[in-house]
């Protein structure tokens, strides 16, 4: 063998047992990385199996909500087709932009609502119900098949399209049958441990809220309304629920990681060529490896910041979680977790919603019992705290009634979604 070819093979071994000894380095110190990071998440979640996000025991068939309203979504009869459908209607009232609903239009509402009595019968079952769990297949982790939401965002309309007919007809009974079934059933999404389901949660809840603002605006409730409808809005609150929906995507990711790692079928599209090639499996298992362990130390960061009312995150977090730098190698998170941003923003108006909703019920109570609405929030036995400040709402009275808003109504848009939201800022005539 001529000695230049002895050579060149030589050097090509050399180069591939140098590639070999630092692949298997690299790997070894990347498995390294991983098991600790696993180690750490668990000792603080508990198992990343995402059947652990299964309830270990289920509510009886008697007790769950879900099935009444799993019903009537089913029940609910909207046309959908054409620019003048019911669906594109009840969306659009359902979003209270115009302060008044043209006659041609509430006709068409009320046969709208007349046909889907079923729909309210139903619900009324649902609210007097305890407990709530949709038996979802945690055990598929990414692949978790979840009910079809488009069914119960349209429904969720339908109730605050039902709330603004019967506030217009006057019907306060109505009009707050409607609003407890709507943040009802936004209560049963939040039981779950999925992210989308929480994000129609807080939007279906946004809706109902909508509603009950208009309500309280023109019409006087009785006592029993009031505490009808203060105890639906604490239902919906679920002041967990992102961070639920964020466990379960980490837990969810985690099972992604573990078969991508193993080479086993991943649910994301065709079948992968880590799938079908081990040896490029084995080669890209150090890159796997130290993205997942990655992915889960940013999800716990993220979980961390989440938890915390946002005047501690300023302090506990200088920088964002999300704006920390990412690894070249860091193609998952780099996909993922910006979007989480956006999902904890909504979050936080939710909660200013909500607390402004349990505040102007508050409200409403004092003034039925003391025949005014008091000087200050301090006087009412349970105010709500706006989650921006970590204090009372600002409130202002004058001679009919008052204003109730929540800082964030006037904070920076860029910084904050929906701060344009009318639902930050309640006022009250009479």
């Amino acid at each position: 063998m001529p000695p230049m070819i002895r050579y060149s093979i030589m050097v090509l071994t050399g180069l591939a047992l140098l590639l070999l000894g630092s692949r298997l380095v690299i790997d070894a110190a990347a498995g390294i990385r991983q098991r600790g990071t696993l180690e750490r998440i668990e000792d603080k979640y508990g198992p990343l199996d995402p059947s652990s996000l299964a309830r270990e025991t289920p509510p009886a068939d008697s007790d769950n909500r879900v099935l009444p309203i799993r019903a009537a979504a089913e029940a609910m009869v909207l046309s959908s087709e054409g620019q003048d459908s019911d669906r594109n209607l009840v969306g659009e009232i359902s979003r209270f932009r115009s302060p008044e609903i043209e006659a041609r239009d509430l006709e068409r509402l009320r046969g709208i609502v007349e046909s889907n009595s079923i729909v309210f019968d139903l619900l009324d079952q649902a609210v007097d119900r305890p407990d709530a769990d949709w038996d979802l297949p945690y055990h598929m982790g990414f692949a978790t098949e979840i009910p079809k939401l488009i069914r119960y965002v349209s429904m969720s309309k339908l109730l605050a399209a039902s709330a603004r007919f019967h506030i217009t007809d006057g019907n306060v009974d109505q009009a707050s049958r409607s609003i407890v079934s709507g943040l009802t059933v936004a209560s049963t999404l939040g039981a779950e441990s999925v992210l989308i389901m929480q994000l129609v949660r807080l939007s279906a809840t946004q809706w109902s809220l909508a509603a009950l603002r208009e309500l309280l605006a023109t019409h006087e409730l009785d006592e029993r309304t009031l505490e009808r409808l203060a105890r639906a809005i604490d239902e919906a609150t679920v002041p967990d629920g992102i961070v639920r929906g964020l466990m379960g995507e980490m837990k969810g990711m985690h099972s992604a990681f573990v078969q991508m790692e193993h080479g086993k079928h991943l649910p994301m599209g065709d079948e992968a060529m880590l799938e079908r090639n081990a040896a490029v499996r084995w080669i890209m298992r150090p890159l796997t490896r130290l993205s997942h362990q990655s992915f889960l130390t940013r999800m716990d960061r993220m979980v961390q910041y989440t938890d915390l009312p946002p005047p501690r995150r300023r302090i506990a977090f200088p920088t964002h979680p999300l704006e920390e730098e990412f690894s070249w190698w860091d193609v998952q998170s780099k996909i993922m977790l910006p979007n989480l941003a956006n999902a904890v923003n909504r979050a936080d108006v939710h909660a200013a919603r909500v607390m402004l909703a349990q505040t102007a019920v508050a409200l409403e109570r004092f003034r039925l019992r003391h025949g005014a609405y008091p000087a200050e929030l301090g006087a009412l036995d349970a105010s709500g705290i706006d989650p921006y400040t970590g204090r009372l709402p600002i409130y202002s009275r004058d001679a009919s009634g008052y204003t109730l808003e929540s800082s964030v109504a006037n904070a920076d848009p860029t910084t904050y979604l929906g701060t344009s939201d009318p639902i930050l800022v309640w006022t009250v005539k009479r």
